[in-house]
This record gives C-alpha cells, sequence and structure tokens, in this order.
C-alpha cells in the first residue's frame, strides 16, 4: 500500500499536465484501494478530500481476522513511512477524510479509522466537519449503496 500511495503524486502530475486537471482534487477507493486513498492525502497536498470505503487508519490489524505476519526489513519500512496512525504529522493540513465502514467488519475493523481519527482530532480541532467515520450498523467488509451515496456527498461537499 505504501509504494501504492507514493505513486499517486506522478498520476496527479501527469493528469494535470495532459488532461488539464485542476484542483482542488479528491481521491476514493474501497478497502485496499481506500487506504491508499488515506496514504496518499496525507502524502500529497493537492487531494483535498478523501472518501475511504473499508478504509484502515491503522495497520496493525487490531482485532482482524487476518492479522499481519512478523515483517521483514522492507514492509517495515513500508509501514514506517506510511502507516497514516504512525505518521500524523502528514495529516496537519487537515485533508478532509471521510471513513465509510461496516460497524461488523472483521477484514478490516472500524477501530482501526476510529484510533486514526481519535488521534487527529487535536488537528482538526477547529473544522471537526473535515474528519468522519461512519458506521453502517449489521454490515461486515461490503461496500454498500449508502457508503456510495455519502462518499459523493463528501465530495460534493469538500471539492
Amino acid at each position: 500500500m505504501a509504494e501504492t500511495a507514493e505513486e499517486v503524486p506522478p498520476v496527479i502530475d501527469w493528469a494535470i499536465a495532459e488532461l488539464g486537471v485542476a484542483g482542488p482534487l479528491g481521491i476514493g477507493g474501497i478497502s485496499m484501494g481506500g487506504t491508499v486513498a488515506v496514504v496518499a492525502a496525507g502524502l500529497d497536498p493537492r487531494l483535498a478530500a478523501v472518501a475511504g470505503g473499508l478504509a484502515e487508519g491503522d495497520w496493525r490489524r487490531i482485532g482482524a481476522l487476518y492479522p499481519l505476519s512478523a515483517p521483514n526489513p522492507y514492509v517495515q519500512s513500508c509501514y514506517d513511512r506510511s502507516n497514516p496512525l504512525s505518521n500524523l504529522a502528514h495529516y496537519q493540513r487537515r485533508p478532509a477524510i471521510s471513513f465509510q465502514l461496516g460497524a461488523e467488519d472483521r477484514v478490516i475493523p472500524p477501530g482501526s479509522a476510529q484510533r486514526l481519527a481519535e488521534a487527529l482530532a487535536p488537528a482538526y480541532a477547529a473544522s471537526p466537519e473535515r474528519l468522519e467515520v461512519v458506521l453502517e450498523g449489521g454490515i461486515g467488509h461490503e461496500f454498500t449503496e449508502g457508503m456510495w451515496q455519502r462518499s459523493l456527498a463528501w465530495f460534493r461537499r469538500f471539492l
């Protein structure tokens, strides 16, 4: 996920140069794609809004059905530079981040995003509306129509 998120800024450069894309820009994704979107928003200040569907805010996978194995040095370096909860400074400019999660998700438990939101709360104190964690009751690791509609509304609001 770290490498994929690090590829986003050059893609934005290309879209601006070749397609005339102008900001503010948003990024979204589902599951791993949502996590990549959250990480990318911490890396590139041109990303003003994120809709992270079923996304992680803490890569430790506490309570997950599939916990992480012991890292090798390469994996550890990716974690160290990109785990959102370990890199709060990346989010001090306060990109608008919406996590859309299943309350019963055991693949990416909602506590992951909740821990990040709690850790970022001081940085977002002047604009708490720019950070949300929405849990959809009775839903596991499934991106629903409601999550889709709330994500679209998030982009309309912040872009």
